[in-house]
């Protein structure tokens, strides 16, 4: 199923980070994103949306190692005190390892496509990771 997808448009994979009160980075649940019509994986645009263990199970320990790695890099530079959160974006290559795209400071949807396609399962863990930067903030500066 992942060469189909693979060799139909590809795999772009999110992750979200966040800084606990404790000043620790937590990752949540990592999103897969495909598309066989556009390039570009976004919801936004249409592209499917599933969690990343459904997809590419084996990705997901070494993009949270990953994404982990980055926020501590990030975090370790000048004013890297002030980042709250951030989301990786990370393709599947041939060796079907996580490759980092790109770090976005500013995030749209969370895990909002997931929370909007089964609620049941996945509004709490929305809800989680809308409050997080919040708590981390009022933690740090209250």
């Amino acid at each position: 199923v992942l060469e189909a997808f693979v060799a139909a448009q590809g795999i772009a994979l999110r992750i979200l980070c966040q800084r606990t009160d404790t000043d620790d980075w937590i990752t949540h649940t990592p999103v897969a994103r495909w598309s066989r019509a556009d390039w570009v994986v976004n919801a936004s645009r249409g592209a499917h949306v599933s969690a990343a263990a459904a997809l590419v199970p084996g990705v997901v320990d070494p993009l949270r190692a990953l994404a982990l790695r980055v926020c501590e890099a990030l975090s370790s530079r000048p004013d890297g005190h002030l980042l709250v959160e951030l989301g990786l974006d990370a393709m599947v290559g041939e060796d079907g390892a996580p490759h980092l795209i790109e770090v976005n400071g500013r995030l749209r949807g969370r895990l909002e496509a997931l929370a909007s396609a089964d609620s049941e399962a996945w509004e709490s863990a929305h809800r989680l990771a809308c409050m997080q930067p919040i708590l981390y903030l009022a933690g740090r500066f209250c």
